[in-house]
């Protein structure tokens, strides 16, 4: 999955913070629940990209390889945080 982000631009201004009724947004903190079944927490990561994104379980199931939850690189192995 590939992500596109576009800058502001003349035709699409930024909207400005004075004309938002709504707080800023805060920063959105790592995920603690398994991307995968979303009912254990997470305990394992990719070692390439360094993404935490699997619990125990969904870890043994893909210890083989797979694909990164979070930004999709592909895995052979996975690292115990």
């Amino acid at each position: 999955m590939t992500l596109h982000f576009e800058e502001p631009s003349a035709s699409h201004p930024a909207p400005s913070p004075a004309a938002s009724s709504s707080p800023a947004p805060s920063p959105s903190s790592p995920p603690t629940s398994c991307l995968n079944c979303s009912s254990s927490p997470i305990s394992y990561q990719s070692p390439t990209c360094r993404h935490p994104s699997l619990c125990n379980g969904c870890a043994m199931k893909q210890a083989t390889g797979g694909k990164c939850k979070v930004c999709g690189e592909k895995f052979f192995e996975l690292q115990r945080i």
